[in-house]
């Protein structure tokens, strides 16, 4: 009985998705983000059932609210914190495309959802790397975020790590100033953005003597960047931390 019961309410929470009223669509993509949470066994009900696909549509409205459009995102990162199969399938809705133009939304609420999912998607390491470079105003945006919060940072340099796998991406990378706007972040009381900027700083570097340079004669507030990631590597620092430091002074001697 209760499996029926449960089923039921996952089909009204699903055909609610397709509501007239922008307001029951907005409370149905809440439940089903709500119900998601922790559960593997509801996650793949749900995606049998379509939702992933609905969301990105309605992500994709122009007429949507900054309400949904936030919620939908959210439900969406949801989804793909899972299986590699969850990720893909957000993928294979082309989702990326919206969540990348979300980064552009005047409602900060909205940029923080996209950029968070975005994360989640990247941080896979099976999305395409490419997608971050076909709209030219993407990489300067999550350049410009790597100056907001803590949270921000953190979110657009691991995107900006995971989508850096060329010679092209590093000297685009570098030409649209990640270094200067990583270096701050060497700086800050914040270990997750810490750990983020030198792993971006080491990807631009790697197996490239012309990025390699570039970063090694960068300075920030007079220290250079090779000073700056030094000091990193000291014990009150965590491994990960150290230990990316380590591998990006051992990249630039190559």
């Amino acid at each position: 009985v209760r499996t029926i019961v449960v089923m039921e309410t996952e089909q009204n929470a699903v055909d609610a998705l397709f509501h007239s009223d922008p307001e029951v669509v907005v409370g149905a993509v809440r439940a089903i983000k709500n119900s998601i949470i922790g559960s593997k066994s509801r996650k793949c009900t749900y995606m049998t059932m379509g939702v992933i696909p609905r969301l990105v549509h309605l992500v994709s409205q122009n007429e949507a609210s900054a309400r949904l459009i936030k919620e939908a995102v959210i439900a969406l990162g949801s989804f793909a914190h899972g299986t590699d199969e969850n990720i893909r399938a957000v993928i294979d809705s082309h989702a990326i495309p919206l969540l990348l133009r979300g980064l552009f939304f005047s409602e900060m609420a909205v940029v923080e959802a996209c950029v968070k999912t975005t994360k989640i998607i990247y941080q896979s390491g099976i999305a395409p790397c490419e997608l971050v470079y076909e709209d030219p105003g993407v990489v300067p945006q999550l350049v410009q975020l790597l100056s907001e919060s803590s949270v921000f940072a953190e979110c657009a340099a691991i995107i900006l790590t995971q989508s850096c796998m060329t010679s092209y991406h590093q000297i685009t990378l570098c030409a649209q100033d990640v270094v200067p706007a990583l270096a701050p972040l060497l700086v800050k009381p914040w270990p997750r953005c810490q750990l983020a900027a030198v792993m971006c700083l080491a990807t631009v570097v790697h197996h490239n003597q012309a990025t390699a340079f570039a970063v090694a004669q960068a300075h920030f507030n007079g220290d250079s960047i090779p000073l700056l990631i030094e000091k990193l590597m000291v014990c009150d620092q965590s491994a990960e931390v150290q230990l990316w430091a380590s591998k990006w002074y051992y990249l630039i001697q190559l």
